[in-house]
């Protein structure tokens, strides 16, 4: 099990639509193989479309592009490039997942980085505000 998008409002497409850019399974596959800093500034998000849902998982890894684009899946797929920080502020969800390639990524250190970062504004507006 991965990281998958699940917006606040809206369905995975609309906001894929809105806040990624669309990219060919060869430039998905490109990005994994060249990309130096895993966990940043944006990832890769595969939409799958099942029979009843869709599923827009993020990579947490270049094993893991691989699979989407390399493995023999008739299932349609979309490939979108997307900043991190708003997969961050609008998607993810916690509990986070255990899997072969969470353990490996960045993400779980990166969104902890991120809520500091979040209760700092916050209490520094706070502090302004009173």
């Amino acid at each position: 099990m991965g990281l998958y998008v699940n917006p606040r409002t809206g369905t995975k497409e609309e906001w894929l639509i809105k806040h990624g850019i669309e990219m060919s399974r060869e430039m998905a596959l490109e990005w994994a193989e060249n990309v130096i800093n895993w966990g940043g500034p944006s990832s890769l998000v595969c939409l799958v479309a099942n029979s009843l849902f869709s599923a827009a998982e993020i990579a947490t890894h270049p094993a893991r592009v691989s699979d989407w684009v390399r493995k023999a899946d008739p299932r349609p797929k979309k490939f979108y490039c997307a900043d991190i920080e708003d997969l961050f502020k609008e998607t993810l969800r916690l509990p986070w997942p255990r899997g072969q390639y969470w353990a490996e990524g960045p993400w779980k250190e990166m969104y902890e980085m991120w809520l500091e970062e979040q209760d700092q504004k916050d209490s520094t507006d706070n502090e302004a505000t009173a």
